[in-house]
């Protein structure tokens, strides 16, 4: 009785069903030599001598059990095989899973890193704009508060705060003295001495200058220095004018020289009825 091949299963196959198969392929050989050794009893051979006479060679140790060829063993074999080949290869996906965890592990740092400084950006480019948007609406409050304020004001007056304001910049920013100088000269020039003077008199107190001294003098000076006074006191006083003319002169002004002698040649050349020149003849001289 020849048996026919036996396909190895698969690796869903449970080690059960392969025994199972072993078993099953056992019998069936044996059940296959069961008739063969019937026979031999019934027919034994004629001549026994011969049958005794026939050496009878005894398996060397180098012979393979025929045990070990049969296709049960071949099965159990093909059986141990692919459970150590499922093993295998649930170790490797075990290592494969802790490798990724470790990947996971590294990565997920530098990721949440990567993602808090884009939203530190996006939350700078925010605060930018809202930033700009609030220095447009406050200088667009500044100027209507401006129009709503110096509708009803004389133009002087717009241009004092104006001038003001520009000289309040200059003076919070440690501009030079020259700078601050030109502010005054322009509120004289607009017909504000008295703003030029309020000017004028806090240069002299931070720089120590001999020229916003004489400028002061200037002001209140009784002579027209400037085309129908413009920008000097309209009541001048002359003790204010000598005192600032004398203060740039110790200073080395000889502009301020040239006034304070010109002032007294003028006051002489008044009437002696003129109260200015008769104040400034009063003042004592040097």
């Amino acid at each position: 009785m020849t048996s026919s091949p036996v396909s190895i299963p698969s690796n869903r196959v449970s080690r059960f069903s392969w025994f199972l198969t072993a078993a099953l392929l056992c019998y069936s050989a044996q059940a296959a030599q069961a008739p063969d050794k019937e026979a031999n009893a019934e027919h034994p051979p004629l001549n026994m001598a011969q049958a005794t006479s026939v050496p009878v060679q005894k398996p060397s140790s180098k012979t393979i059990s025929p045990s070990h060829n049969t296709p049960a063993h071949d099965i159990v074999a093909g059986a141990d095989r692919c459970e150590r080949e499922a093993d295998l290869a649930k170790r490797i996906n075990k290592l494969l899973g802790e490798c990724e965890t470790q990947r996971d592990r590294c990565l997920s740092p530098s990721l949440n890193l990567q993602k808090r400084i884009d939203q530190a950006l996006f939350e700078q480019q925010r605060l930018v704009a809202e930033n700009q948007s609030l220095k447009e609406e406050i200088k667009r409050l500044k100027v209507k508060h401006l129009a709503e304020t110096t509708q009803n004001k004389p133009v002087p007056t717009i241009l004092s705060e104006s001038a003001l304001e520009h000289f309040r910049e200059l003076w919070a920013k440690n501009a030079t003295e020259a700078e601050l100088l030109e502010s005054g000269r322009a509120l004289r020039e607009q017909g504000l001495p008295g703003e030029a003077a309020s000017v004028y008199r806090q240069i002299a107190r931070r720089h120590d200058s001999s020229e916003a001294m004489r400028r002061m003098g200037e002001i209140y000076d009784p002579r027209p220095l400037f085309p129908e006074r413009h920008g000097q006191m309209d009541t001048p006083v002359p003790e204010q004018a000598i005192r600032w003319y004398r203060k740039a002169e110790g200073k080395g002004d000889e502009i301020a020289r040239g006034h304070l002698r010109k002032l007294r040649d003028w006051a002489r050349s008044k009437p002696g009825g003129d109260a200015q020149a008769r104040e400034t003849l009063e003042y004592p001289e040097k």
